[in-house]
């Protein structure tokens, strides 16, 4: 949703913009809370004639490390044990982008099936609104304990062309898919067949 109110906009961009230097900032705060309680300690302890020789091996030290950290392949391999322990799995994301790639090949292998389309543009319209339709339905995302439910069910899982696995979708929409690929939901094709139709009524309400 997009704001309208000219003030609410400003702010949040303002919030974006600090949000976005916040480590920097952040690195900023630190950096200045260090260097001044380091030197308030050496006043304190009568060493204050160290005070810009601590400055100087902070600033560099800084600079050093920043340097190493960033190009001798420390943050590369940080990043790599990330992903090899941390993120060394399938997510839910990863099916979505699988289901709504599976229905725009199952579009196009309709489409071949049965003569093909008259256009480009048809074929692109289609294309959308198969693909709209599918983002629509996993709007809410995937419920993965319903699908982990499904998967050890005996011919009950997302993978038995029966349509019967989807029930593990979150969102409102998605009809079962039927044996030649189409929706149950659509009776003139894969995707309706009014693409081309659709697609120019929503750039009328738009305009």
């Amino acid at each position: 949703m997009t704001v309208e109110n000219p003030v609410t906009r400003w702010i949040a961009r303002w919030i974006m913009r600090i949000e976005a230097a916040g480590n920097v900032l952040r690195i900023v705060l630190f950096g200045g809370t260090f260097v001044s309680t380091g030197v308030s300690a050496l006043a304190t302890y009568g060493h204050a004639e160290w005070a810009w020789p601590f400055v100087a091996v902070v600033t560099v030290g800084t600079v050093v490390f920043a340097y190493v950290y960033a190009e001798r392949g420390v943050l590369n391999q940080k990043n790599r044990d990330s992903v090899d322990i941390g993120d060394n799995y399938s997510g839910p994301t990863m099916l979505m982008d699988s289901l709504i790639e599976a229905r725009q090949l199952a579009l196009l292998g309709y489409v071949l099936q049965n003569g093909g389309v008259e256009s480009y543009e048809d074929l692109a319209a289609e294309l959308e609104d198969v693909t709209v339709e599918e983002w629509t339905a996993l709007r809410d995302g995937v419920d993965t304990e319903a699908l982990d439910r499904d998967r050890h069910a005996p011919g009950d899982g997302p993978g038995d062309g029966d349509g019967a696995g989807t029930r593990w979708r979150r969102g409102p929409g998605g009809a079962p898919p039927t044996a030649d690929g189409a929706s149950e939901a659509r009776a003139d094709g894969p995707s309706g067949g009014s693409g081309a139709a659709d697609r120019e009524t929503t750039e009328t309400r738009n305009s």
